[in-house]
């Protein structure tokens, strides 16, 4: 892996495709049962069995990336909120979930509130914790800084030093993990 936390194509394609298949499948009972929009197509007991069989396979990507993806999230500090955010709702629907299936009848109606309202907010930060990009927060590494001065110096448009182009030591940057240098 070349990036501290990041997943393999694999465990990213079954993580991605776990959590949006029980989100989508989620949202559609939602529509069909709570909304009483296409009913018979969305609300139906197929809907919710494959709900089920979904939420199983989301927990279990959930599981494979616990162990790694959050401790590196956690030392990057990179994307905290929505990272914990998605935790914290994971948590909570998984809790719902077994209160569904298991739970007394006297809590059900508020228990079913609780799960839609936090699968929704779920999905959303679950699309914009996937798809943004590291910006803004997050510090620039040293290479990325010194490759980016470098070029504005050679284009004449400088505006942080006078001298005209950045040097250092042999002009070579080495890449952990691997044997060979880069100019």
């Amino acid at each position: 892996m070349s990036r501290l936390g990041r997943m393999p194509s694999w465990q990213r394609f079954f993580v991605i495709g776990g959590m949006l298949a029980c989100s989508i499948s989620g949202t559609l009972y939602l529509i069909g049962h709570e909304f009483q929009i296409q009913r018979s197509t969305f609300g139906n007991r197929y809907i919710l069995a494959a709900h089920g069989i979904f939420a199983i396979l989301a927990t279990l990507a959930l599981g494979s990336v616990l162990s790694f993806h959050l401790k590196a999230g956690i030392q990057s500090k990179k994307k905290w909120l929505s990272g914990f955010s998605q935790f914290s709702f994971l948590a909570t629907l998984i809790a719902t979930g077994a209160l569904l299936y298991y739970g007394p009848a006297q809590i059900r109606d508020g228990v079913v509130t609780t799960h839609w309202v936090s699968g929704l907010i779920f999905f959303a930060i679950f699309l914009l914790h996937a798809v943004r990009k590291n910006t803004g927060l997050n510090p620039v590494s040293p290479s990325k800084t010194y490759f980016f001065l470098n070029h504005l110096c050679k284009l004449g448009q400088n505006k942080f030093t006078t001298r005209p182009a950045i040097t250092r030591p042999a002009a070579k940057i080495f890449h952990k993990g691997s044997d060979s240098f880069k100019k």
